[in-house]
């Protein structure tokens, strides 16, 4: 009797080692696995250059005695048979940013408020049905390939906004990991998610 107990019990823990065993080769191989070594992303906060577009500078009326000096200079340059090679204006452009970039509260408030962005829930459906960031679409992480189709009809080059829970919560970043495989390619990580939202008081939609 003993025996026969002392093999069913190691029968039984020879299946949850080997349980054990392929959940880590399936987790291992699985394009929405959750990595058992965090991948560390920058901690510190995007510049807001790097989200925003500069405001464009108010142009300053022109003065009577530069309108006069413009149209003698004009006078002067009809006159002239030389022919002068115009330049193409230089403008100062905003540096296109790629990759999984980290932003902050503040940041992503901003980002909400001027509707600049795609905001995916990376929660699980009841998280999202009780309370979500205004504008948000779930794609749970943990059900990302019954989402497939929708994420791959947006443009690769589409700013995406994903946040989960909190900086403990591992589905948001493992979303962004997701789409960035996917070849997205300006995908932003608000860390502090759900949590920090509600706790600053900030817009709610249910």
């Amino acid at each position: 009797m003993n025996d026969h107990l002392k093999n069913f019990g190691k029968e039984i823990a020879g299946i949850l080692l080997l349980s054990v065993v392929l959940a880590f080769v399936y987790n291992y191989f699985s394009p929405k696995g959750i990595s058992l070594i965090r991948k560390e992303l920058p901690k510190e906060a995007t510049s807001d250059a790097e989200l925003f577009p500069t405001p464009l500078q108010p142009v300053e009326p022109a003065s009577k005695d530069s309108v006069s000096q413009s149209q003698k200079e004009s006078s002067n340059q009809q006159q002239s048979t030389q022919v002068i090679e115009k330049k193409p204006v230089q403008q100062k452009v905003r540096e296109i940013w790629t990759g999984i970039k980290i932003i902050s509260v503040e940041q992503f408030e901003r980002l909400v408020l001027e509707r600049q962005m795609l905001i995916l829930d990376a929660r699980e459906p009841d998280e999202y049905k009780k309370g979500r960031v205004p504008g948000a679409i779930n794609i749970p992480y943990l059900q990302v390939d019954n989402y497939f189709e929708q994420l791959a009809m947006f443009p690769r080059d589409t700013t995406v906004a994903i946040y989960c829970n909190n900086l403990m919560c591992p589905l948001g970043r493992g979303l962004a990991e997701f789409m960035e495989q996917l070849e997205f390619k300006r995908l932003l990580l608000f860390e502090e998610g759900w949590d920090r939202w509600e706790r600053e008081e900030l817009p709610i939609e249910k």
